[in-house]
């Protein structure tokens, strides 16, 4: 070992991080303003440089910390450049009322990157880091209305030059992937703040049994309101169809939806109870919106559809086939049943309303499902319209026992069922 040692200088390391904000307009020149501030390295640093003399062996040590001082202060002067070109590069991308997209400027700003950034890359960062990290600092800063500004403005591909390069689309399809991530973040930030209230008040109000027939499907309806806004603004629906953003709509509800399942427990239950509130159509909507805006499918949600619209039916066949025991067990004598037509009118004409009420959630429910009626069903159906015209005789049912609503129901539900009375006639 020499008798005299040498100190030993540590790597080069730059002073500022590869995403450190420098306060510039993520898009340039097109921003209402541009604040163009150079940021003061640390004070510790500086002054290490300063009196860089006080703590030198030697003089190679000396020419070291100089060296690393003035590669410190390319690698500044660098970042702040990429910083300003990377904005100007968005801002000839996004597409607003006053100002159309400049391809051309988009290729050349993307032709000299490498030779602005040659100090970074020199300090040995890669440059696919380089632009990245860049574009994910101008991209934080920008409001919601330039994203989609941006977004608009990226999707041109024409871009008004003609054909691009293969580094100019590299770098374009980079930007895409990179605001589209953005956008859908922050939709579903603003989704879960906006719609997590309403459902939770639906949930509510299944919990406690306060919810009336299409209660459900009208907050559904407010929520695809509140989701088309927030799509719109997020600029989730240029260019789609009605059915298309109706459709969008269902996603994001969903999406919001299958984060609730998830938490399990209660939240779950409430949401699994709401779900089954749901009119037919609604379900159907739901089963049939394949789209998503998260990575994954919402597997929990699409399952619990699919089991109300399967329940929904079982519990309409299995009631049906029940209420008909019911009826068909009324002798046709009427004088001899106590709970018939003839001595408890009413309490007859509500089993023949709740029969009919099954029947109609089976046709109806099956039709719009697709979902064939069981064989049970059909069987049960022609007996007890058998049974129910042989009963249903002049003057075997008390009508003054029934009120006008009653009445009407009835007559119904005779329709429903295919029963010959002459009740069925009344309107």
């Amino acid at each position: 070992m020499s008798a005299h040692s040498v100190t030993q200088v540590a790597p080069f390391q730059p002073s500022l991080a590869l995403n450190t904000d420098f306060g510039h307009s993520p898009v340039g020149k097109l921003g209402e303003s541009e604040v163009t501030q150079r940021p003061s390295v640390p004070n510790q640093i500086r002054t290490a440089f300063t009196e860089v003399g006080k703590s030198i062996q030697n003089r190679a040590t000396e020419m070291m910390q100089t060296a690393h001082a003035r590669a410190d202060d390319r690698f500044t002067q660098s970042l702040q450049k990429t910083s300003q070109q990377v904005g100007e590069m968005l801002g000839a991308l996004s597409k607003t009322d006053t100002h159309k997209v400049d391809g051309i400027r988009f290729g050349e700003i993307v032709d000299g990157m490498k030779e602005v950034a040659c100090p970074l890359i020199d300090s040995g960062t890669d440059y696919a880091q380089i632009f990245q990290t860049r574009i994910a600092v101008n991209i934080s800063k920008m409001t919601t209305s330039q994203l989609v500004d941006l977004q608009d403005g990226a999707r041109m591909d024409q871009c008004s030059c003609g054909p691009m390069s293969d580094d100019a689309q590299a770098h374009l399809h980079h930007i895409q992937d990179a605001v589209s991530a953005e956008l859908n973040l922050r939709l579903t930030s603003e989704a879960t703040a906006q719609l997590t209230p309403i459902l939770e008040q639906a949930c509510s109000q299944v919990a406690r049994n306060q919810v009336k027939p299409g209660a459900v499907d009208f907050v559904f309806a407010t929520l695809g309101s509140k989701a088309s806004d927030l799509l719109r603004k997020h600029g989730q629906t240029n260019n789609l169809t009605n059915d298309q953003e109706n459709a969008l709509q269902r996603a994001l509800i969903k999406d919001l939806i299958e984060g609730k399942m998830k938490e399990g427990g209660q939240t779950a239950t409430d949401i699994t109870q709401m779900i089954d509130c749901l009119s037919s159509r609604t379900l159907y909507e739901l089963d049939h919106t394949n789209s998503h805006l998260q990575p994954e499918a919402p597997a929990l949600t699409n399952q619990q559809v699919k089991n109300s619209i399967r329940q929904r039916m079982a519990k309409a066949e299995m009631g049906f086939i029940q209420g008909s025991r019911l009826i068909e067990v009324h002798p046709l004598k009427s004088s001899e049943d106590p709970t018939g037509p003839l001595h408890s009118p009413q309490n007859f004409a509500q089993e023949v309303i709740q029969a009919a009420k099954n029947l109609s959630t089976i046709q109806k429910h099956g039709d719009i499902h697709q979902l064939s009626v069981s064989q049970g069903v059909d069987k049960a159906l022609s007996s007890t319209v058998e049974h129910l015209n042989e009963l249903l005789r002049s003057n075997n049912l008390l009508l003054s026992e029934l009120s006008n609503e009653q009445l009407h129901e009835f007559s119904q539900a005779c329709k429903i069922l295919g029963v010959e009375f002459p009740l069925a006639s009344v309107s």
